[in-house]
């Protein structure tokens, strides 16, 4: 129980992972979270982009939402997260 509890309170998004990655890996540190300290802490570990990518689609409305509607809500971020990232880096590597 030490060991999960340690990786869900010090959990951060590697540089180079996907949302959905982040969010799949993340996802298995349930063991007895109650499940807004597990939203809260996951959202702390975000890298700035994922972060600024999930404030804009919540529209400001993160703190009156329930857990389930905002995991409802990185659920689908993590499908639709790696199209949105491999976007913005091939639009990138364009500018280059």
């Amino acid at each position: 129980m030490v060991k999960w509890r340690k990786k869900i309170t010090h959990f951060e998004q590697d540089e180079d992972e996907t949302l959905r990655d982040a969010w799949e890996r993340f996802s298995d540190y349930h063991h007895g979270f109650d499940e807004q300290f597990r939203i809260e802490t996951f959202y702390g570990g975000l890298i700035h982009e994922d972060k600024i990518l999930f404030d804009s689609l919540c529209q400001g409305r993160l703190m009156n939402m329930t857990p389930p509607q905002v995991t409802d809500l990185l659920e689908d971020m993590a499908l639709k997260g790696y199209e949105i990232r491999l976007g913005l880096d091939e639009k990138w590597e364009e500018k280059q």
